[in-house]
C-alpha cells in the first residue's frame, strides 16, 4: 500500500520521481534482506536448539555411566543414547570381567561382529566413514552407528550435516563410555588386590602357627627320645645287655631321634621358603 511519501503532486518533477523510485527501490532491496536475516536466524536456533537436545543426552548419558557397575548396563546405556539421537548400531565393549558385543537389536549379527572386528584392526584412526554409517574405534570400545536418513540420502546436505554433529556427539559418548570402563577395571583390579591381601594376611598368620607348632613338636620329640635313652640306660642292668648290646641300643636311639629332628627341620626349611614368598608378595608393587 502507497503511503505518504509515496503522493506525487502533478505535474510531476522528474527529480522527485527519480527519487521516490530509489527509496523504493531501497525499501524493497532491505525488505528482502530483513527476510533473508530472519530465515537465517530461524534456521540459526533451530540447529542451536537440536545441538542442546545433543548436548542434554550426552550429558545424561556420563551421569548415568556413573552409576554403572558393569560392561552389560553401560551396552544398554549406549543403545538408549544411540536411541535418543535417532540413531542405531552395534558395539563392542572389552572389560577385564567380560566381552559385551551387542547391537540396538539385541545380539550382535555375524556380520556386525566382523565390522567390529575391521574397526578394532585400524588403530589408525579413531572415527572413520564407512559408507551411510560412522564407526568409533577408541581402544577397548569399538561402536559402529547408522541412520535410515543417512542411507537414503547420503549425498544430500542435510545427511552431510547430520553425520558431522552425529560424530562429535556420538564420539563424547564412546570416550565417555571408555572412560568408565577403565574405572570398572580399576575398581575390580582393586577389590582383588584388598582379597590378595586378605589372603597374605591369613597365609602370614597360619605360617606363624605352623612355626610355633614345629618348635612345641621338636621340643616334645627331643624329650620324649630323651625319655626313652634314659629309660633304656636304666634297663640295661636288669636285662643283662653286655656293653656292645647296650652302646647299640643306645645309638638306635640316638641316630632315630636324629632322623625325627631332621624330618621337622626340613619341614622348617619348607615353611620358611613360603614365608620368604608371602613377603614377596607383600613388596611388590
Amino acid at each position: 500500500a502507497a503511503g505518504g511519501h509515496d503522493y506525487l503532486v502533478k505535474p510531476y518533477d522528474l527529480d522527485e520521481l527519480n527519487a521516490k523510485i530509489l527509496l523504493a527501490i531501497d525499501a524493497h532491496r532491505r525488505a528482502r534482506q530483513l527476510t533473508v536475516e530472519v530465515a537465517d536466524m530461524s534456521e540459526a536456533v533451530s540447529v542451536t536448539s537440536e545441538m542442546m537436545g545433543e548436548l542434554g543426552v550426552v550429558l545424561d548419558f556420563q551421569r548415568e555411566m556413573a552409576g554403572c557397575e558393569t560392561a552389560e548396563r553401560m551396552a544398554d546405556a549406549l543403545v538408549q543414547a544411540l536411541g535418543r539421537f535417532g540413531l542405531d548400531g552395534c558395539m563392542r565393549l572389552r572389560g577385564r570381567r567380560a566381552v559385551i558385543t551387542r547391537s540396538s537389536a539385541g545380539s550382535a549379527t555375524a556380520l556386525e561382529a566382523s565390522l567390529l572386528n575391521h574397526l578394532a584392526s585400524r588403530p589408525d584412526a579413531r572415527i572413520v566413514t564407512m559408507g551411510p554409517n560412522l564407526g568409533f574405534s577408541f581402544g577397548d570400545v569399538t561402536l559402529l552407528v547408522r541412520s535410515m536418513g543417512w542411507a537414503m540420502a547420503p549425498e544430500a546436505p542435510e545427511t552431510i550435516e547430520s553425520m558431522g554433529r552425529a560424530r562429535d556427539s556420538v564420539a563424547l559418548l564412546v570416550e565417555g563410555a571408555l572412560s568408565r570402563l577403565k574405572a570398572i577395571d580399576a575398581e575390580l583390579d582393586s577389590r582383588h588386590l584388598v582379597v590378595a591381601q586378605d589372603l597374605i594376611a591369613m597365609t602370614r598368620k597360619t605360617l606363624e602357627d605352623l612355626e610355633k607348632s614345629a618348635r612345641e613338636v621338636s621340643c616334645e620329640l627331643d624329650a620324649v627320645f630323651e625319655a626313652g635313652r634314659q629309660e633304656f640306660e636304666f634297663e640295661f642292668p636288669r636285662l643283662g645287655l653286655t656293653t656292645e648290646q647296650e652302646e647299640s641300643l643306645a645309638g638306635i636311639v640316638v641316630r632315630q631321634r636324629e632322623r625325627g629332628l631332621a624330618v621337622l627341620a626340613r619341614g622348617r626349611a619348607a615353611e620358611q621358603g613360603l614365608r620368604q614368598l608371602v613377603d614377596r608378595m607383600v613388596q611388590e608393587p
